[in-house]
């Protein structure tokens, strides 16, 4: 920078001006700064600080944040910061063992399934890295871009193309530079903000907060991947509030308590603020464990000697400033809205700041012109999205931080019911993420529909164009699509590239272009006259439309075009979102001309979806039956995706993972928040570690399943697996185990109430859907008709039983699974884990799930037979679930099974009172069956063992071993394998 001072946006000869001056080098000036340079803008970014601040504070990147900021910024976060698959809220009361009382999982947050945890600082110094390799255009390149550190802005004076800034040196020297624009990002105490005059309305809380980074010993919340906050109401003075815990992955954990003016008195210093209230010392370390000792976090909880971070003590302001930007000067980030720190949302929301802002700036200063509506649509579309954000975080604020009894029970009642609905938690997850918000309502999101072509016949007043008009107005107003100003999701593209980082990577805009479906492409041709263009022409025009970079970098206007073709996978899973629309309701055009300058900006689009599926209009089957998002289709597993008829006609999807000389064929029905494809890593681990077939069965509406999802439906479904494992596979009764987990629990009581199985695995049972809605809504609960009765039916059960329930269970209590357990008359065993909660992973301990399992059922085991798959099982093209005859069911599929199947008049359900003892498995010589268990004995020596992910034990690495490697085994030694006749059972070794 020059230091002799020059006239209002003078300009020496052969100088150019600086394009934009950023003040403050936090998170949010960094990523703006970079994101000015990297296409091409002189840009300098000073700060007061000579060094910066090693804090941990905004501990929390959520989705949205990593999704606008640069890709290495990105890797380098997701490498060190730690993923938060869980967010609890417990609750502690006087004699009462904490209890957690709602737990919803991260994993619907799009792209990265979670938030990320790590500390601010940590966020700056890789802006920073990433800042210093981007050349200093101001020096034509020839340099790279420094933060100017030790440098304030004293003073500036906005003239009609720029601003004049007066900047106080390190030295104490006085420098004047001149900037096409200036924008704020000093925080909380903004000097430019305060220069410009705008009001920073709001209030400050009576609660103070002490927070302490550290390593914590004898800690009762989760220090691992679960961010939690603990209410609790008791009768030491120090323990009614909350307490936020979230984990780092380096063992830390940054805590925060918050105390209110009675709880303050033990610190204060006698002084008073400017708001009244008292000033309080500095904690010590002590102090803050103290205030978790009395919320329940721990009796002798403690520090590791040297893991202290960071300690702090502060008090919350709630305030957002009148205006964000006036002229040529605008603010970002804390200069322009502050709030609690609950939920996360400050510095993400300074991220969105900037990502908006920069893109806007850069048209300003490179292309000119009038720009001025493009500027201030920073304002409107930002400022009306924050204030509700800030509005919604201060109540929730209010609410967290009462000491009311009354407030207390009310508080809990409702994050019962939050529990409980679980078609609601997506959505809330989205708007924590900020992958929810919208800038539909901006001035500058604007969307085209081409009209059709009137003719001059009066029947067109009545149905224009055949009608097409009319069904491209229905899918308008009341079709889940895309709107212009959403989100734009990630999608996987040819060549392996996500589109996500084609934004990143872009200078310019991007365009996308949907070559669309022949039928709409026809249909809109025929009424819009319209030329539809081939693939081979789109791809002319598209590289027809990008322009050149210039020498700074800049792209001007088109610098990617992403072309999805009509059989793209991903273009259908796009469509299947709400872009493409069916034959009633087809798209405006196939060129859906999606301008996109960043991956931030406003122009961009998103897909909204619902996040329950159910078509149910009664709300107990939409909260039973919340039907999540479809994660997968027919051609998702090949070969493991199997169809089973239905006797109504309809086809079940169902997942099987087939293990080579298994003896046991497990039979699971998965929670009601999953679907197959959510379920599918957990059966192939259930399949390795156990060595067993596995046959997980889908619900009516869940998935690629038709139908709705109720009562009924499900144990169609459920019924429909059972006699294909029976009649078709003809799979002993004493090979097969049963297994479900929450919902699941039904259809496998039901089931095992009519077949007498090998056995069955209830995960978290219930005793019936009324009495679970008691737990949590009390008599209320009465207003509901029952459904799933299972406490009548767990007495018919003759089947050895395994009983699986966490303590930590908030959605259905223990007392549920205690009450299966003792009606339950035959085999049983209870497994009740001090730290599992509802959703808890079944691999996270060895003695909760693994141990009982290989115990109680002596797993695994084999035969010297091998399962059969018939053809007719699996989709193929163009497939169709929902058949209309009974030609396409059981029966008639049954009639083309390759392997002889059961006449179809003796129904499986009439056969199951037959005891196990009937059907007699074939004794195997003791000589024959040691020569092949020492053969597996021999392979599991040799295999090595694996560590279970979180857990306590240690089980053989099976997953690899190789049956068909096997030795032969001596012929006399084979048992003696009598020839089976026409409907004969399996013969089981």
């Amino acid at each position: 920078m020059s230091v002799d001072p020059r006239p209002l946006l003078g300009q020496i000869p052969g100088e150019a001006p600086l394009d934009c001056l950023v003040v403050g080098a936090g998170p949010v000036g960094l990523l703006l700064a970079s994101e000015l340079a990297y296409r091409g803008c002189k840009v300098a970014i000073i700060d007061a600080l000579q060094q910066p601040v090693k804090q941990t504070k905004a501990s929390g990147v959520v989705p949205r944040s990593l999704e606008v900021l640069p890709a290495e910024v990105e890797r380098k976060l997701l490498h060190n910061g730690t993923m938060l698959k869980a967010m609890q809220i417990l609750e502690k009361k006087e004699g009462e063992p904490m209890k957690t009382v709602l737990d919803i999982k991260t994993s619907s947050l799009e792209v990265y399934g979670g938030i990320l945890a790590i500390r601010q600082m940590d966020t700056e110094s890789y802006l920073t890295e990433y800042l210093r390799d981007l050349p200093d255009w101001f020096r034509a390149g020839s340099k790279n871009l420094e933060i100017q550190r030790g440098v304030s802005l004293e003073s500036f004076t906005e003239g009609p193309t720029g601003v004049q800034c007066v900047l106080k040196l390190p030295s104490g020297g006085i420098e004047t530079v001149n900037s096409k624009f200036l924008v704020g990002c000093d925080g909380g105490h903004s000097k430019i903000r305060k220069q410009l005059g705008f009001a920073f309305e709001g209030t400050t809380t009576a609660e103070y907060f002490f927070g302490l980074d550290a390593a914590f010993e004898n800690f009762e919340l989760n220090a691992e991947n679960v961010a939690s906050v603990c209410l609790t109401q008791d009768q030491d003075p120090l323990a009614p509030g909350f307490a936020f815990n979230i984990p780092f992955g380096d063992g830390n954990c940054l805590l925060l308590v918050d105390i209110d003016l009675e709880q303050q008195k033990e610190w204060i210093t006698g002084e008073v603020d400017r708001n009244g209230f008292p000033v309080l010392r500095q904690p010590e370390v002590e102090d803050v464990l103290k205030v978790a000792k009395s919320r329940g976090l721990g009796a002798n909880l403690s520090v590791k000697p040297g893991s202290v971070r960071w300690l702090t003590h502060f008090r919350i302001n709630s305030r957002q400033a009148e205006c964000y930007g006036r002229g040529r000067v605008f603010l970002a980030g804390d200069a322009c809205h502050c709030h609690s720190p609950l939920g996360g949302q400050g510095m993400n929301m300074g991220f969105q700041d900037a990502k908006n802002l920069a893109w806007k700036l850069v048209l300003a200063i490179k292309c000119g012109g009038p720009t001025t509506s493009l500027l201030q649509s920073y304002e409107s579309e930002r400022k009306t999205m924050e204030s509700k954000l800030l509005s919604g975080i201060e109540r929730a604020q209010e609410v967290v931080s009462s000491r009311n009894p009354v407030v207390f029970f009310l508080r809990g009642r409702g994050q019962r019911l939050v529990n409980i609905l679980t078609f609601l938690q997506p959505s809330a997850l989205a708007l924590i993420g900020q992958q929810a918000w919208s800038y539909r309502k901006s001035s500058i999101s604007m969307e085209h529909w081409e009209r059709p072509i009137p003719t001059c016949f009066p029947i067109t007043s009545i149905c224009p164009a055949g009608g097409y008009r009319r069904r491209q107005n229905l899918h308008r107003w009341l079709a889940t699509r895309i709107h212009a100003g959403d989100r734009v999701p990630d999608v996987l593209l040819v060549g392996g590239r996500h589109l996500h980082q084609v934004l990143k990577k872009s200078r310019g805009f991007t365009l996308l272009l949907f070559e669309g479906s022949a039928p709409e492409n026809e249909d809109m041709e025929k009424h819009l006259k319209n030329k539809m263009l081939s693939f081979k022409e789109l791809q002319a025009l598209s590289v027809s439309m990008k322009c050149q970079a210039d020498k700074t970098n800049f792209v001007a206007m088109i610098d990617e075009v992403v072309l999805f073709p009509q059989g793209d996978v991903e273009a259908r899973r796009v469509d299947a979102r709400g872009c493409r629309t069916s034959h009633a309701a087809p798209r405006r055009e196939r060129l859906y001309d999606l301008l996109v300058p960043d991956v931030g900006a406003s122009l961009c689009a998103m897909w909204l979806v619902l996040n329950s599926r159910s078509t149910s209009w009664n709300l107990v089957e939409r909260v039973i039956f919340p039907a999540p998002k479809p994660s997968y289709s027919l051609d998702s597993f090949p070969r493991e995706l199997i169809l089973v008829p239905r006797e109504d006609g309809l086809q079940v999807p169902c997942l099987f993972l087939p293990f080579r000389h298994a003896r046991f064929l497990f039979i699971y029905f998965h929670a009601n928040a999953e679907d197959l494809g959510l379920s599918y890593s957990f059966c192939k681990i259930l399949r390795d570690l156990f060595q067993v077939h596995v046959m997980a069965v889908e619900y009516p509406g869940y998935g690629v399943c038709p139908g709705t999802c109720d009562e009924e439906g499900v144990m169609a479904n459920a019924s429909a697996a059972m006699r294909f494992v029976l009649e078709t596979l003809r799979w002993p009764k004493d090979g097969i185990k049963l297994f479900g987990r929450s919902l699941g629990t039904a259809p496998t009581i039901q089931l095992a109430t009519r077949v007498e199985v090998g056995g069955v695995i209830l995960v978290s049972p219930f005793t019936s859907i009324k009495e679970l809605f008691r737990h949590q809504l009390g008599r209320l609960a009465d207003l509901l008709s029952d459904r799933f009765k299972n406490l009548d039916s767990t007495p018919k059960i003759t089947s050895p039983t395994l009983i699986i329930h966490g303590q930590q269970d908030a959605l259905v209590p223990l007392e549920h699974g205690r009450l299966i357990y003792a009606s339950i008359t035959c085999k049983r065993m209870f497994v009740t884990p001090h730290n599992m909660s509802h959703n808890t992973s079944l691999l996270k301990d060895a003695a909760t799930f693994i141990l009982p399992m290989t115990h109680f059922f002596s797993l695994p085991d084999y035969t010297f037979e091998d399962l059969e798959l018939p053809e007719w099982v699996y989709p193929s093209p163009g497939t169709c679930l929902e058949a209309a005859s009974k030609e396409s069911s059981f029966f008639s599929a049954a009639r083309h099974c390759a392997r002889p199947c059961r006449h179809a008049k003796t129904s499986w359900e009439d056969t199951v009172v037959e005891p196990i003892s009937h059907l007699k498995a074939m004794p195997m010589r003791p000589e024959a069956r040691s020569a092949f268990g020492q053969k597996l004995q021999s392979d599991l020596e040799d295999e090595p063992t694996i560590t279970l992910p979180l857990g306590t034990g240690t089980v053989p690495a099976v997953s690899s071993l190789d049956i068909d490697a096997a030795p032969e085994i001596p012929e006399e030694l084979k048992p003696e394998v009598p020839k089976r006749s026409k409907g004969s059972t399996k013969t089981q070794l």
